[in-house]
């Protein structure tokens, strides 16, 4: 058993996820919930999720909370591949920053290769060491 009952009449929905009232488990919120799908996956594997875990809806709908249709990931970025396979298309980019290559998906508009690029590109426009990027610039250099 692991500890905590949750009170599966008390459901509401918060950041788009089904959760349930359940204040004796250990990750609940303030108000008393938690994502229905953790106490459903640590019950399917029957222990408490260990810190950085997240779980994966293998069908992607997240009100779909069978036990059968969620895994227990060890990170985000284990989570965040499983998402990367479904038909999302990467392609190359360079950094406008420092020139490094990188991958995005397509369609996001990044010009940058990471936050720290980004942020002393920012300070360097803030500061006026370097002009920005117009958006005709940005739109023409992404593809």
């Amino acid at each position: 058993m692991l500890g905590y009952t949750p009170n599966w009449y008390r459901m509401s929905t918060s950041t788009g996820y089904p959760v349930v009232y359940c204040p004796d488990h250990p990750r609940a919120w303030s108000t008393g919930y938690i994502h229905a799908h953790v106490v459903v996956a640590e019950s399917k594997i029957g222990r408490l999720l260990l810190k950085g875990e997240v779980v994966h809806h293998i069908d992607e709908n997240k009100f779909n909370f069978e036990p059968s249709n969620l895994e227990v990931k060890s990170s985000p970025s284990e989570h965040a591949k499983m998402h990367a396979k479904h038909g999302q298309t990467m392609i190359s980019a360079n950094c406008k920053w420092c020139g490094n290559e990188f991958k995005r998906r397509k369609g996001r508009t990044l010009i940058m290769c990471s936050r720290s690029c980004n942020g002393k590109a920012s300070m360097a426009a803030k500061y006026g060491t370097v002009s920005v990027l117009s958006s005709k610039q940005v739109n023409r250099n992404l593809d």
